[in-house]
């Protein structure tokens, strides 16, 4: 059972697995477990080793990559931890199921199929997916009845692709139907009869591993032989067995002496009909308030000028001094500085030292007649500029019918050159050189 993170399935996932008869094995989607990882650690050096973590398929393997990534931060290392990994790793997979996995993409390809169905009302919602689940059935269906092969296509062509890639391996018998495989330095152990692979590869999946190829190959046998009965095509027509049955129209429905129900009333609500999903209250408490934000609560704010906590830019004593120091703007416009300063009062003047006492002045003459004052003396005024010349600018004249050519122009050019000779008027005709 393979199942997203954080969509309030604890509690009913534990008492499913307490029971003594359970089978199913519970999984968690990796690529959500990466969304909700890289809200806390971002970079990507983490992407990679976490999904070489998702597909180590032994427990070596995963421990060695875990350890990476401990390296560069424990607290990432806890996290991986903390969300269970024998729930998202093939490393702790269980065997024999066929599967391996770690994503959930039949629901997300199926939500895809059914978008634009999702935008319609309930009752034709479901008409519309059941309108869709019926006619791919039977399409699929045909086209597995179309099939020539043991096993389905797909499943071919991936195992003629090990094919190629296996050539580079060495094959080493070492008893009935085991073979040691190896590359360079690098070799796995390989049973024929069990269909097993030290890689654990063939175990998870029910296809032959490159390894289990390359002992196959050795032996010249076909590979689709060793390939699990899940993968067949008697398997996938199996899938496709049962059909949807069609159903009728409501005028063709037999009459019943029962009240007929009726539709509920229908509220219209503001706004357009949001197409988000309705998120769970688990998930909502482990994503926060919103998936884009992140709170402030009890983080340390530090100024981003003098770098000290307490405070912000805004409130920095630094700043603060120096916008006091600084002269206000307006002074260099010729503005009135105290109209700058609102309510703080008139600018503080220079104190100036108390003036000398007067000295003993003579008794003022008698009144004589004021004389009007002389005129002001005439200034000088500087002499007015020269007018301005206007450029000659050359006319160019232009046809009614648009622009000449240029081979046009060229030709009027020629024939505008001076001639000389004697020019005259009707009564005298010009002679010309």
């Amino acid at each position: 059972m393979l199942t997203s993170v954080g969509l309030g399935m604890s509690n009913s996932w534990n008492s499913f697995t307490s029971s003594p008869n359970r089978e199913a094995e519970h999984r968690q989607c990796a690529r959500h477990i990466l969304a909700n990882f890289n809200k806390r650690f971002t970079g990507q050096q983490y992407i990679k080793l976490f999904w070489r973590a998702v597909r180590a398929s032994t427990v070596e393997k995963f421990r060695g990559v875990m350890e990476k990534i401990k390296s560069i931060d424990t607290h990432a290392y806890d996290y991986l931890i903390d969300r269970d990994p024998t729930t998202w790793s093939k490393a702790f997979f269980q065997e024999g199921r066929d599967c391996d996995a770690v994503e959930n993409r039949v629901s997300e390809s199926f939500n895809s199929a059914i978008r634009h169905a999702r935008r319609r009302p309930i009752i034709t919602m479901l008409e519309e997916i059941r309108l869709f689940v019926m006619e791919r059935i039977y399409t699929q269906r045909v086209e597995g009845m179309d099939w020539d092969l043991l096993i389905c296509p797909t499943i071919r062509k991936r195992i003629e692709d090990l094919k190629v890639k296996q050539r580079l391996w060495g094959v080493t018998a070492c008893g009935y139907q085991n073979y040691e495989v190896r590359f360079t330095d690098v070799a796995y152990g390989v049973d024929l009869i069990a269909k097993k692979c030290a890689c654990r590869i063939w175990q998870l999946t029910g296809i032959p591993c490159l390894h289990g190829v390359a002992a196959i190959s050795y032996l010249n046998h076909d590979a689709g032989a060793y390939v699990s009965q899940s993968y067949t095509t008697e398997a996938y027509l199996k899938c496709y067995k049962y059909s949807i049955n069609p159903l009728n129209s409501s005028d063709i429905w037999p009459d019943v002496p029962y009240h007929k129900p009726l539709p509920p009333k229908r509220r219209r609500l503001p706004g357009r009909p949001s197409m988000k999903k309705k998120r769970d209250a688990i998930e909502r408490e482990l994503t926060g308030p919103s998936r884009q934000t992140v709170s402030r609560r009890g983080s340390i704010i530090k100024c981003g000028i003098c770098k000290e906590p307490g405070h912000n830019k805004k409130k920095c004593p630094s700043n603060q001094q120096s916008n006091t120091s600084v002269p206000s703007s307006s002074r260099g416009s010729g503005a009135d500085p105290s109209l700058s300063r609102g309510n703080e009062g008139p600018p503080p003047t220079a104190q100036t030292p108390p003036p000398p006492p007067p000295a003993a002045q003579p008794p003022p003459p008698p009144p004589v007649a004021q004389q009007p004052p002389p005129p002001p003396p005439a200034t000088q005024q500087p002499p007015p500029p020269p007018p301005a010349v206007p450029m000659p600018r050359r006319r160019v004249t232009v046809s009614r019918s648009g622009r000449r050519k240029y081979s046009e122009r060229i030709i009027k050019q020629a024939l505008r050159r001076q001639i000389p000779g004697v020019g005259s008027n009707a009564d005298n005709p010009s002679v010309i050189d």
